[in-house]
């Protein structure tokens, strides 16, 4: 069972939901970890112990780090310990896994990485240490940030774990932010991908100028659906339980500047590198040096949550190079070009790290790059035009949704008319979910 499947939203769900509201509320934290867990259960039954296992020995951990208080180098030593263990269960997965051919299991990244965070923030003192288990459990494996994130900090869902309260407002709000991420999967996502791929294959005989461009968008634009529509998925489905999970991508491909984009893009993953890292390498005298330096760390490993492979490293240090660029020459040059410029310059370049994701190869990254300038090649195919053609809808449905025209122009009416646009809203989401499912069917 996966989250973008019938059997999730017209069975797992509701019922999920019936439980979780006729338990009494000081019984819901549980009931809700349990959910998590016989979600993850029916996804990947197979990896199911080693799941249950990590969580427990990540709070294990945490307990003997806080009856250690006073023992700073025992501390010190379990902090160590659970740093390198989730950054080697990420390795080993990673690499066995791309070797194998096959996925990481479910959570593997996210809840890794959140156990991290946390281990550091209590070792710091960032944060209170955690000391009911259920309660940690629901908040290293709330089941639907299992696939993208958004990534958490224990402070961001302490607060919500400990007192939610019910309001047929938010639950509104979470219904329709799930279905919507649930359509950009399944009628923005899926078929993005379907043409990326028909044109990658019709790239292998022949490429053009418009196909190595429309391979790079169609790239761009499913990575953006797939990922922003689990997030809004987890966010909705949190809502529905009462928890607020932060917002993971604002109209990235709109920014006026690279160093905008980043922020914009995977903003949770982001942030996360940036405390963890970032600001533990700052000095009070920060130099063009180590601002690069620790630029081209935190991109790196911004590419590196995507997976263990060199082409992520690549695309890392690329849009560093970009960042740097900005920071320490283009600055104020930048600000004096009109807004509509910065951000053609921007989606130029963002679609360009593309070709680094799209290429199997560094040989056929080059061949990508040199097709997008015109090297040699004419400037397209009768095979990319007809793909273009059979798929046009879903193409300008994707730029279109991946701006904020649409979202300006509901805000817009919002603030005139808010209670017709709760009624378009609603009655909006429910067409959304009949076509979703028709799709899904089918």
């Amino acid at each position: 069972m996966q989250m973008m499947s019938l059997t999730f939203v017209y069975l797992f769900l509701p019922a999920a939901l019936a439980v979780y509201y006729i338990v009494p509320r000081a019984g819901r934290n549980a009931v809700l970890a349990l959910i998590s867990a016989a979600f993850f259960a029916l996804a990947q039954p197979g990896s199911f112990w080693l799941f249950a296992g990590s969580v427990a020995l990540h709070f294990t951990l945490s307990e003997a780090m806080r009856r250690a208080e006073g023992r700073q180098k025992l501390r010190r030593a379990l902090m160590v310990f659970g740093v390198l263990e989730n950054v080697g269960v990420i390795l080993w997965f990673s690499v066995r896994c791309q070797l194998d051919g096959t996925q990481m299991p479910l959570g593997t990244m996210v809840v890794s990485v959140t156990a991290l965070g946390y281990i550091v923030d209590v070792y710091k003192h960032d944060a209170e240490y955690e000391r009911n288990f259920i309660d940690y459990a629901l908040f290293a494996t709330f089941f639907p940030k299992l696939y993208t994130g958004p990534l958490v900090r224990i402070d961001q869902m302490r607060d919500d774990i400990r007192g939610r309260r019910f309001s047929l407002d938010v639950m509104s709000d979470g219904f329709v932010l799930f279905i919507r991420g649930l359509a950009k999967y399944v009628l923005l996502a899926t078929p993005l991908e379907e043409m990326y791929d028909g044109l990658k294959a019709a790239g292998e005989n022949e490429l053009s100028v418009l196909g190595a461009w429309m391979i790079t968008v169609t790239l761009a634009m499913t990575l953006f659906f797939k990922l922003s529509g689990f997030c809004d998925m987890a966010r909705g489905v949190g809502l529905l339980f009462g928890l607020e999970l932060p917002k993971n991508f604002y109209f990235p491909f709109q920014s006026p500047c690279v160093t905008d984009f980043l922020d914009r893009f995977n903003m949770t993953v982001t942030q996360f590198f940036r405390h963890y890292v970032y600001d533990n390498l700052q000095t009070k005298r920060s130099t063009a040096l180590q601002f690069t330096l620790n630029t081209v760390l935190i991109c790196m490993l911004c590419g590196l949550w995507f997976g263990v492979k060199l082409s992520y490293i690549f695309w890392g240090l690329y849009i560093a190079a970009f960042i740097v660029l900005e920071k320490l020459w283009l600055g104020e040059r930048l600000q004096r070009i009109p807004a509509l410029f910065r951000r053609v310059y921007t989606f130029c370049v963002t679609m360009v790290s593309m070709v680094i994701f799209s290429g199997d190869s560094l040989t056929q990254i080059s061949q990508y790059f040199k097709a997008m300038v015109g090297a040699g090649v004419p400037f397209y195919t009768s095979e990319v035009a007809y793909i273009l053609s059979g798929n046009y809808i879903a193409l300008v449905a994707g730029v279109l949704l991946s701006t904020s025209t649409l979202s300006m122009a509901a805000d817009y009416v919002r603030r005139r008319r808010p209670g017709l646009m709760d009624a378009v809203s609603l009655v909006g989401s429910l067409a959304m979910l009949a076509l979703t499912t028709a799709f899904m069917i089918k």
